[in-house]
């Protein structure tokens, strides 16, 4: 019955409505009919020009909504589309969720009709002014936008404006003086409080219709001094005992932030319901230690699943509970994130049975040695991603029995030397992602067993890649920097961020300031360089890429010359944007 609906549907709609379901189709030449009116895909990593065909052509499209994919990574958009898109004036739902888009064309003010933006996801510092010619917008998504500071100054022009959605816009600087005209809004997911020319507090109260959840940020930008008392929140050097008291049994979410003269976090681990804990921006607390357990607590924390630690400038030790190997930790722990917290050092916790996420996204942990000695008796890890750990020399040994593991990302680990003796789990690594460890000197051991792994993420110097290849089934890899060796499975690769004085691609060991030999597999598919300052040519070896559909050659603002052989002859989209 479903079947027959669904057949029923699709034959009403007729050529009105088009949805390109599956990412195998983003490198075919696609047509639309000139009835199109509404749009919808599936995001692929690298969408260039050839993807859409005519669609630029159809002036009476409505709805343009790219879909992404359950745990996809950002993909990436030819610079060459977004400006044809914008002359498609009677868009009235517009999407670019999930592209690495830097900045937003001015001509997306001439979209009038306009009522659904979503640039979620995106890499955009500031919102064009001419968003406040949108007059019939009623939705705006900024959600993820972790680089956007500004929004555009007279954003109370947008009248018919009922859902602005900016949770995790963490660099956002202020609201706009006069968001208070924005009668009609019914969400807003952070209110952030201007310095001096941008948006006060007494604004939040015109907003008489909002719903749902509010956050507000930089009260400290609170000028009225009555206003400022109130906004500065706990400024003791303790917190109160009652406040870890086992009488509280059914408190599930703990927040503390920015307690600033708190030396010692309360004793909530007696807590028998707490299921979140955060803890962000106490500067002054240096240990976690029985305090923090609870004296009375045999199994302290005993239902906390999700445990983050932000911005804690002064924590330096993690001290385990009791001495005695058999006691139970975060029985139930399934996330750990720790942010920020470069003066911490020794290890964590190790016997973490239900731990499915360890994130360690520190910018800068410069102390901290080592994670755990070993990681097998957490069976149900899923993904671990560390960030800038420095002083990180050994990560733990086992990874290769965590039979659950889908992710490892290792990132700007300068110390890294090597990986556990045991390699990596082969059942279900999907994706692999190794950045910036300048001392690491080999991929793992056994790479080519990975049967499940679809993506790698490499870059660095790593002169002691193994020769017997990859896995078959891989998708793509990216690459950044050199050490990069002959894949003979490889389809998609793209090569970001050239940071020495290469003028030839693909280089020849003999190419003056060319540096280091970089062949190319024969199987590539779609070719992928962005920002190689230097680079002047390409050189005539790419020729021999005869099963090359697709190169794109990005931010490469010397590039003069083509080979005299010509390109590929199986060659399907060139896209160049200096």
């Amino acid at each position: 019955m479903h079947d027959l609906i669904s057949d029923l549907a699709q034959w009403a709609a007729e050529e009105i409505y088009f949805t390109m379901e599956y990412t195998s189709e983003v490198n075919k030449q696609q047509s639309f009919s000139e009835n199109l009116r509404h749009l919808s895909y599936i995001r692929g990593d690298y969408d260039g020009v050839q993807r859409f065909g005519d669609l630029y052509d159809i002036q009476h499209l409505r709805t343009f909504l790219p879909v992404m994919l359950s745990n996809s990574e950002p993909g990436y958009l030819a610079p060459s589309i977004l400006p044809k898109l914008l002359k498609l004036q009677r868009l009235r739902v517009f999407s670019l969720r999930g592209y690495r888009i830097p900045e937003l064309p001015d001509s997306v003010g001439d979209l009038r009709y306009l009522r659904y933006l979503n640039l979620s996801g995106t890499e955009i510092r500031t919102l064009p002014e001419s968003v406040n010619k949108l007059y019939n917008l009623h939705s705006l998504l900024l959600e993820d936008c972790w680089e956007l500071e500004k929004l555009c100054a007279d954003m109370g022009n947008l009248a018919k404006l009922h859902h602005l959605k900016n949770s995790n816009t963490k660099s956002l600087e202020e609201m706009p003086v006069g968001i208070g005209r924005l009668t009609c809004l019914q969400t807003l997911c952070n209110f952030v409080v201007g310095n001096g020319s941008g948006s006060g507090l007494s604004e939040l109260k015109l907003l008489m219709h909002l719903r749902g959840a509010l956050e507000i940020s930089k009260l400290e930008n609170v000028k009225d001094v009555g206003n400022a008392k109130e906004a500065r929140g706990y400024g003791g050097t303790n917190f109160p005992a009652w406040l870890g008291d086992s009488s509280f049994s059914n408190l599930v979410t703990l927040k503390f932030k920015n307690c600033d003269m708190c030396t010692a976090l309360p004793s909530v681990g007696q807590l028998p319901s707490l299921t979140h804990l955060a803890v962000c921006g106490m500067s002054r607390v240096k240990r976690l230690g029985s305090e923090f357990y609870g004296n009375d607590a045999p199994i302290p924390f005993p239902c906390l699943e999700t445990l983050h630690f932000e911005d804690m400038q002064g924590w330096e030790d993690w001290i385990p509970h009791g001495s005695s190997q058999g006691v139970e930790r975060f029985p139930k722990l399934r996330e750990l994130h720790i942010l920020r917290c470069s003066k911490l050092q020794g290890t964590f916790p190790e016997h973490l049975p239900a731990l499915e996420k360890l994130s360690l996204y520190v910018y800068g942990c410069s102390k901290l040695e080592s994670i755990a000695e070993r990681l097998d008796n957490n069976t149900s890890l899923e993904t671990i991603r560390i960030f800038n750990c420095g002083n990180l020399k050994t990560l733990p040994s086992g990874l290769h029995n965590l039979g659950q593991l889908q992710e490892i990302r290792i990132q700007k680990c300068r110390n890294l030397e090597s990986f556990p003796e045991g390699g990596l789990p082969c059942a279900k690594l999907t994706r692999l992602t190794i950045l910036d460890c300048k001392r690491l000197e080999a991929l793992p051991k056994g790479l080519h067993n990975l049967t499940s792994l679809q993506e790698l993420t490499i870059g660095g110097e790593l002169p002691s890649l193994e020769e017997d290849g990859l896995p078959t089934n891989l998708h793509s890899m990216i690459e950044r920097g050199r050490g990069f060796h002959r894949f003979s499975s490889l389809r998609q690769l793209a090569i970001i961020n050239c940071d020495d004085d290469m003028v030839s691609f693909p280089p020849k060991a003999d190419d003056k300031g060319s540096g280091t030999a970089l062949p190319l597999p024969a199987s590539l598919t779609s070719l992928m360089i962005n920002n190689f300052p230097n680079l002047e040519r390409l050189s005539s070896s790419i020729v021999d890429l005869q099963n090359l559909t697709i190169l794109q050659l990005y931010n490469c603002p010397k590039l003069k010359y083509f080979p005299e052989k010509g390109l590929p002859s199986s060659l399907l989209e060139l896209d160049i944007n200096r």
